[in-house]
């Protein structure tokens, strides 16, 4: 049994939750402007219920604007939040009082963002288990449903994700806990235990080649998405096609995309027009020079999760240039924008998240959308 992030969203599989509107003038509203002035009008009736109405295009399938010019936005991806001037450390990784997820949440909702997912990176059980906990008992003490978080003016916690603990590129993930999670009793134990509160899982495929994790997720209502992997061209596509996976985790970050692309972030517009081009693949002698990324690109069921990166700021997610190309060629239906954002002490220059909310990566997105150079457009 499939159940989608959100209803009426081609995200992937479910009913976890209606959709979130965002109504009135807001900042969110203003910076996405950009992106449906750009963006194919799709009718997207089919998808949602007569009394949820029909919705227009937007700039990514988790952003979207309904019949009477509101927004609906929701962020899978969101790891804390940090800002010295307004009060909030906000760290999901390392269980957050009360107050602060309060001060959290309600910035993300004046911000337009009234809906996310706390997400919690590789780590040992005991940590897992601290912080679901932690994020369990802020909810049954502040609110039952999302109307009534919206009541108080805060962004709704909808689930968990849990990224990593089955992982084989680590990126910022502690290496020791990569594999925490091989043995599918202890996967099991922790679903149990925290029934209904996990709603998202990223691992990669060739960290359970047989499936069983991933089936037994899957069976549990919990979406499962690819992510942190260096499989091959090869293994990725027997894993998506096995099981059934539509959904990729900050695609091009953390993944193997070709042995000659280091990452995504200081890719050159010759590679980009070379991972772009579908038939690369059929010229090359060895198909598994190529990697998760690639298929993941150029198989039309799965959507990318994508985080907007910044050359001002240094970001360490994905090159501008890449990112308006990659949309440009999947399109708006399945690409997925996420912040990623979090509140690291630890690195607090290298996760542009860190000092950023998804409406200010949108509004980097919708820029580059709407100027898109003509050496890429070309491509």
């Amino acid at each position: 049994m499939l159940f989608p992030i959100f209803r009426g969203f081609n995200l992937i599989c479910g009913n976890l939750c209606r959709p979130i509107v965002l109504s009135g003038s807001t900042l969110l509203k203003k910076m996405l402007l950009l992106f449906c002035l750009k963006a194919p009008d799709i009718n997207l009736n089919r998808r949602f219920s007569p009394r949820e109405g029909a919705l227009h295009s937007g700039p990514a399938i988790n952003i979207r604007k309904n019949e009477k010019g509101e927004y609906v936005y929701f962020d899978p991806h969101v790891n804390g939040y940090y800002n010295a001037r307004m009060g909030i450390k906000c760290d999901f990784w390392n269980c957050p009082d009360d107050d602060q997820i309060k001060k959290f949440s309600g910035y993300q909702f004046k911000k337009g963002i009234l809906a996310f997912y706390p997400t919690l990176i590789t780590g040992s059980i005991e940590e897992f288990e601290r912080n679901l906990a932690r994020i369990k008992e802020f909810r049954k003490k502040h609110y039952r449903s999302e109307a009534e978080a919206h009541q108080q003016e805060l962004s709704y916690i909808r689930g968990v994700h849990i990224e990593g603990g089955l992982i084989s590129k680590k990126g910022v993930h502690p290496k020791e806990y990569t594999n925490v999670f091989q043995n599918l009793k202890t996967v099991k134990a922790l679903v149990e235990k925290y029934q209904g509160l996990i709603k998202m899982w990223t691992l990669c495929p060739t960290m359970d080649p047989n499936g069983k994790i991933t089936k037994y997720l899957q069976s549990q209502g919990i979406l499962v998405s690819y992510g942190h992997s260096d499989a091959t061209y090869s293994q990725a596509m027997k894993a998506f096609e096995q099981h059934g996976v539509k959904t990729i985790t900050h695609w091009g970050n953390t993944m193997f995309l070709h042995k000659n692309i280091r990452n995504a972030r200081d890719i050159t517009d010759e590679q980009i027009r070379f991972i772009l081009n579908p038939n690369s693949i059929k010229d090359a002698s060895n198909k598994d020079d190529f990697g998760i990324g690639y298929y993941a690109l150029h198989d039309p069921n799965v959507t990318l999760q994508v985080i907007c990166g910044s050359p001002e700021a240094k970001d360490v997610h994905l090159n501008p240039k890449l990112l308006r190309a990659v949309y440009q060629h999947k399109g708006p239906e399945k690409i997925a924008l996420v912040s990623d954002v979090a509140c690291n002490p630890r690195r607090p220059n290298t996760l542009r998240g860190a000092n950023q909310l998804v409406s200010e990566h949108s509004k980097n997105l919708g820029r580059l959308l709407a100027k898109p150079e003509s050496e890429i457009q070309k491509s």
